[in-house]
């Protein structure tokens, strides 16, 4: 029997040609769909970011990547909270020393950010001791940064002497990763990437020294090192501990002791900067935003010039 047109395989032609225009209206939502997420994603984080400035909030300029301390002061000339400062093409505050002079290693403390270049700590210890300063300091360091800093710099400036300021922070863990430039570059651009400002709370100082603690082990760890490359390169080291610019109490001297034990078990050298600085209640030596001035500054230079003078 003859099959009559229209008849039963062209309507599954129909069928499958229907199953083919709804698959495809189908698959063209999905990439509308999944095209949308991330715009809306865009949107979203491009908000937060906007309510974030707008809460006061901003990326931490200033820095870049920089292999084994994660990141290093960047290059150049421009106003850092508020007043010009210098920074070298290797990172240092200022020009680098002629090779055999003072290497000044430190954090934020060291760095003087607010102070001008001839009021910085490396100016002002080159003034009271008469001996060319290099200041390599950065915003955030701890000890483990800073000794790694000193490797980096030894070879090319022979320093005669080293000085570390230690802030109590200091013994905060720390290892570059392969996320830590990424971290970096994105607080260089965003406000919701950038660390908290916040000073650490009186908690987080009592954990870092807590003698069981991995950062106090770690600590101990950085001191016996610094102490074996100051024997094998016959320089001296000095471990200069920088006291919290408020009231002085009897956890701080706590602290104090516990650097102090630990650095000269190992042969370093070791001067209280709160008794250069005054002792009792320092904060009148910080400025408004709790940064050291420029008399803290000049005290601390004073006490270290007389330290350099004793150890020679």
């Amino acid at each position: 029997m003859t099959e009559p047109p229209g008849g039963v395989q062209d309507a599954g032609h129909r069928r499958s040609a229907e199953a083919e225009e709804g698959a495809a209206r189908r698959r063209v939502r999905r990439r509308r769909l999944l095209a949308g997420i991330p715009a809306v994603l865009l949107g979203v984080l491009l908000a937060a970011e906007l309510v974030a400035r707008a809460r006061g909030a901003h990326p931490v300029t200033g820095f870049v990547a920089s292999g084994e301390r994660g990141w290093a002061p960047q290059p150049g000339t421009r106003d850092i909270a508020g007043v010009p400062a210098t920074v070298s093409p290797t990172g240092t505050r200022g020009a680098e020393a002629p090779p055999g002079g003072v290497l000044l290693l430190g954090d934020e403390n060291a760095f003087g950010a607010g102070l001008r270049d001839e009021e910085t700590l490396g100016a002002a210890l080159a003034r009271e001791s008469g001996v060319p300063v290099t200041l390599a300091a950065c915003a955030g360091y701890g000890t483990i940064q800073e000794f790694a800093w000193l490797r980096e710099l030894e070879p090319r400036l022979k320093p005669r002497i080293v000085v570390i300021v230690y802030s109590l922070d200091d013994p905060v863990p720390f290892a570059a990763t392969m996320f830590t430039s990424l971290r970096v570059f994105l607080q260089r651009h965003l406000a919701l990437a950038a660390p908290s400002a916040r000073p650490m709370p009186r908690a987080g100082l009592d954990a870092l020294h807590d003698p069981d603690g991995v950062a106090w082990r770690l600590q101990k760890q950085t001191f016996r090192e610094l102490g074996e490359w100051s024997r094998a390169k016959k320089v001296p080291v000095v471990v200069a501990v920088w006291p919290m610019l408020g009231k002085q109490d009897d956890a701080l001297a706590e602290y104090f002791e516990a650097v102090r034990g630990e650095a000269r078990i190992n042969g370093l050298s070791v001067r209280n900067l709160a008794a250069d600085l005054g002792g009792g209640d320092l904060s009148g030596l910080a400025t408004p935003e709790g940064r050291p001035g420029v008399e803290a500054v000049r005290r601390a230079a004073a006490g270290l010039a007389a330290e350099l003078r004793e150890g020679e």
